[in-house]
């Protein structure tokens, strides 16, 4: 069976699924199968992208953009700079030094690779317009997980904003540090990007987690949010997986390559 479709297969399974989850605060135990649940979204993205980029380069990559938006979290947490004053629930695991989850990064990081993964597919080689492109696509998908991971008692505000409960300081903090973050990956990956382009497999992690809170978004009567869940994932299948498998040469790249032949072939008689 093709990937893609044992992805979308995959999904499915997940959306269903979160229709049965309640409130995560409310579930004994629920920080370790909240942590192992993110861990097991967050594989396939990891491996493709370990694949693609080499063991030594994808680890180091990971590693210093994890820490990076692990420290920033963190900071918001204490200080709310810059996505606003919030506190974590141990429903996602435990907390580093009481302010973040230790499994931040596997939540995070698949969203980046996704987002980027999708932003080189549409803006090819143009590394300015794929860095805002990016963090755009990143924003759109807190505009459907924050709403969800909030009525699931993951996080809290401190001061709830309009939209859901989630403040406009919060989004102005996604496109700041998307911007950050993806401009990183961009620069950190630019010989591998350029030989061979990232693999389509880095966006299946933000798929699945789409799908999940997708589903429990429409289960809570969210509607606004997890239609914008939806059709984010239909964007994200489309442009990282089809787009790229639907591309053709260009005309003149056929018509050359038939004459060099027909000239190879004319030196022959």
């Amino acid at each position: 069976m093709d990937r893609i479709w044992l992805l979308l297969a995959s999904s499915g399974v997940v959306f269903l699924s979160s229709l049965t989850v309640v409130d995560f605060a409310s579930i004994p135990e629920a920080g370790t199968a909240s942590a192992i649940a993110v861990a097991l979204f967050a594989a396939p993205s990891f491996a493709t992208f370990i694949r693609w980029a080499g063991w030594k380069k994808g680890a180091m990559v990971l590693a210093v953009v994890g820490a990076a938006a692990t420290a920033v979290e963190g900071i918001s947490v204490v200080t709310g700079i810059p996505y606003g004053k919030f506190s974590y629930s141990d429903a996602l695991g435990p907390l580093l030094l009481g302010t973040v989850p230790f499994a931040l990064p596997l939540s995070y990081l698949p969203l980046l690779l996704g987002a980027v993964a999708v932003a080189l597919r549409v803006s090819g080689k143009d590394r300015l317009r794929t860095t805002f492109l990016s963090a755009a696509i990143l924003v759109g998908f807190d505009l459907a997980l924050d709403p969800g991971a909030v009525a699931a008692g993951l996080w809290a505000w401190e001061d709830p904003g309009v939209y859901y409960g989630v403040p406009a300081t919060n989004y102005l903090g996604w496109a700041t540090t998307g911007l950050a973050y993806s401009a990183a990956m961009l620069i950190l990956l630019r010989k591998e990007i350029a030989s061979r382009g990232m693999p389509p497999g880095a966006s299946a992690s933000a798929i699945l987690t789409l799908s999940f809170w997708t589903g429990y978004l429409f289960k809570r009567g969210y509607f606004l949010p997890g239609t914008v869940g939806a059709a984010l994932i239909a964007l994200v299948v489309y442009a990282a997986w089809f787009r790229a498998k639907g591309k053709r040469k260009p005309q003149h790249g056929a018509i050359q390559s038939f004459l060099v032949r027909f000239g190879a072939l004319k030196r022959r008689v």
